[in-house]
Order: C-alpha cells, then structure tokens, then sequence
C-alpha cells in the first residue's frame, strides 16, 4: 500500500495553522494577557476560541487584521526548536489548556519572538507564505468565550471579490455609481423609510379610531363589550396590540375584551376594575397589569362564553 499526502490541502492547513499563532499573539497586543479556549484549523480556514468579558469592536477587528498582515508583509522566519520544558518555560512560550507536556517539547517562534508558542503541528517557514489574513466574524459560544473565524491564502481572495460582488450589486439596487455614495444613500432610504412608517402608524391609528366609534357596546358578562376584530374588514390586517393602543384611548373608563381567530386577544379594563383581577377569574393567562391583559390563547372564546 502507498502512503501520499494531499501536498496544497497540507499547505493550507499550514498556512491557517501558522496564522492562528499570528492571532493569539495580536490579541494579547490589542486586549492584553488572554486565555486560548479552543481552536480548530482547516485548509486556509481558523477558528479561535478565547476568553474575554466584551465583543471586539469594528476598529479592534482592523487592527487585529493589520497587525497580523503587517507580520505577513514582513516575510517573518518561523523557527521550530525542540528542547526541554524548563528551557521552554524561560522563553516565555505559551502553554495551552492545562496540558500535560513531557520532558522535551516543541517551540514554534515566528519572527524575533512576535509569537513563541508550544506547539506540535505544522507549520510555514515564512509568515510570506500565509498570503493574507481576513478576519469573516466573531461570535459568543460560551459566557465569557468569544469565537473569531478567519481565512488565509487564496480564501482571502475569494472573500474580498465576494464582498465587492455584494458591493456592486448593492450599489446597483439602491442607484448609485461609485462607493463613496453607497452610504449617504443607504442611510437617505433608511431615514425615508422611519418617516413613512411613522406616516402609516398615523394613518392605522385614525383608521382603527375610525371602525372603534362606530362600534356599538354590548354588554357580555364582566365585560362592557367583546370585540372580534375579525368581523370588521377594516382591522383585519392589524396586530391586536395595534388595535388595543387605540382601544384604550377611546374607551377610556370601558372593560374591553378584543380578541382575533387566532387566539390572540388583549384585555383592557380602565373603569374601577383591575384586568388582571378578571384575568384571574377566567383563568386566562398572559402579560398583565391593572389595566391591560394580552396574550395568545386558542380557547379565549371557550373561557369568556
């Protein structure tokens, strides 16, 4: 049986092996002495888990990024030296996860001692080698763990060109023709946007004001009325919790029951008489004070008959 190895998978397994001490080693720059987690390396891919309370911010991120690409720019040598532990310890080397290590471990220094680390795997010879360095996200996994995923070599390529795609798409959506005004416009729609929907909360409001008038109360049980909102066209498309913002201003001292086919209803008691008291008596549950009662319950109608 012949033994080979896949040489460009190993190669860039190496290079995001390689830029994972790259990593560490900014960190501890940006956020002082810090505490690895976990790691994982695939072809031009890393995971890193580490230890710390807050998220990076955008600006910690770029320099993270420049820091370590400033490292690759500088074609740094990476050295592999095999000597005893106590040696290992008096370089400052990073030691990991409590790990058990023998009488000779393995040290892997990148440059002038920008990163010494114990490490068994495999490794570039040059920081060169690593091509680029791109930061793609961060995420929680734990409490007080955070998760950063990086590309290396060609997939740093492939990144960049699917972001200008996005960029170029983007900026073809919205009508604009050079980058610089991709913002400004994106943040005009945005403004637009927050005006018109103030425009229609307006307008739902007069609307449901409107229908509400028109209803005749009819007095059921403990309630002044019970209200199928189903049952008039006009509120159907509306959200209870729209129609009971209304609701309360125009019933102002009325025990109001409004309630859709879905189960969804909203309570509201603003006379002398407390909605979670009734609540209560009827065995309905949900979000409640004195005077509003709301939740989603598909036997609502069983429990008020």
């Amino acid at each position: 049986m012949k033994i080979s190895v896949n040489q460009p998978q190993r190669y860039a397994k190496m290079r995001a092996h390689t830029a994972t001490h790259l990593l560490h080693a900014a960190l501890g720059k940006i956020l002082g002495q810090t505490k690895q987690e976990g790691s994982l390396v695939d072809e031009d891919y890393l995971r890193f888990d580490f230890a710390t309370k807050e998220s990076l911010s955008i600006d910690q991120i770029t320099e993270i990024e420049d820091i370590i690409n400033d490292q690759i720019v500088q074609a740094l040598p990476i050295s592999v030296q095999e000597m005893s532990l106590e040696d290992a310890k008096q370089t400052g080397a990073k030691m990991f996860f409590g790990d058990k290590y023998g009488a000779v471990v393995r040290v892997v220094t990148i440059g002038d001692g920008f990163s010494t680390e114990l490490c068994g795997g495999t490794h570039v010879t040059n920081t060169r080698e690593i091509g680029a360095f791109v930061i793609i996200g961060q995420e929680a996994v734990a409490s007080g763990v955070k998760r950063i995923t990086a590309y290396t070599g060609p997939k740093v390529a492939t990144y960049a060109q699917e972001k200008q795609h996005m960029i170029d798409a983007t900026m073809k959506e919205v009508g604009v023709v050079s980058e610089s005004q991709l913002l400004p416009k994106i943040q005009k729609i945005l403004t637009e946007q927050k005006e018109q929907a103030s425009v229609i909360e307006s307008l739902k409001a007069k609307l449901v004001g409107g229908v509400l008038q028109t209803i005749d109360l009819t007095p059921n049980g403990v309630f002044d009325s019970i209200i199928a909102t189903d049952d008039y066209p006009d509120l159907q498309w509306l959200s209870i919790k729209t129609i009971a913002t209304e609701a309360r201003a125009i019933f102002s001292d009325k025990t109001i029951l409004l309630y859709d086919t879905e189960g969804t209803f909203a309570l509201l008691a603003l006379g002398n008489v407390s909605a979670k008291d009734i609540a209560r008596d009827l065995w309905m549950k949900g979000w409640w004070s004195d005077e509003l009662v709301q939740w989603r319950d598909a036997d609502i109608i069983s429990k008020i008959s």
